[in-house]
């Protein structure tokens, strides 16, 4: 889990780097990464972290 939470960070900086970021975009993406980190249940089933893994795979902090 953590190396798909550091690929799904890195994915965003690297869309915005050297960029300028506008502040609503980045309240909007640091919002959703507290979201999805606060829904993990790491002590769950392997089903359960299975789900987990998989959304963290499909998202997208962009959109």
């Amino acid at each position: 889990m953590c190396r798909l939470l550091s690929g799904l960070v890195g994915s965003y900086i690297e869309a915005f780097d050297e960029a300028p970021l506008p502040v609503t975009v980045a309240d909007r993406a640091y919002g959703r990464l507290l979201d999805l980190v606060a829904s993990l249940d790491l002590g769950g089933s392997a089903d359960r972290r299975l789900a987990d893994i998989n959304r963290i795979a499909a998202c997208d902090l962009l959109h």
